[in-house]
């Protein structure tokens, strides 16, 4: 699952050269889930392809294997984030991540605004929101 993550993240093109190991995102996984994560991974063939992480009202992480990319692996994980926060969440993404924010978009999400994000303010997001109906 973390190199799911990390190869996620990477095939964004927005590293800064900054990148956590492998362990050092196992061990964040630990930390989150004992946090109260909850963590839905996809599979084919016992290998791990995609993860989504939530916090209640949050969508954490949702990273896919870059092969799968464009697969609908994503477009099936994201309900269930719906599922488990039936009364709606939020999450931010990268500015310059725009593939990822337009398949935000697509499942239903609103911008909010492009703000700081709150723990790490050096950095600017796009905040997004879904509520039902």
């Amino acid at each position: 699952m973390a190199r799911v993550w990390l190869d996620g993240w990477l095939s964004t093109g927005l590293s800064n050269g900054d990148d956590p190991t492998p362990a050092a995102i196992r061990a964040r996984i630990d930390k989150d889930l004992a946090k109260g994560w909850t963590l839905m991974v996809a599979t084919a063939e016992g290998v791990v392809i995609g993860m989504l992480a939530t916090y209640p009202g949050k969508v954490d992480q949702l990273f896919l294997d870059p092969d799968w990319k464009g697969r609908g692996i994503g477009k099936a994980l994201f309900p269930e984030a719906k599922r488990l926060m039936p009364e709606g969440f939020t999450l931010w993404a990268n500015t310059a991540n725009a593939r990822a924010r337009e398949f935000y978009e697509r499942q239903g999400m609103t911008l909010g605004e492009i703000a700081p994000r709150p723990d790490k303010p050096e950095q600017i997001v796009a905040h997004y929101r879904w509520s039902p109906g």
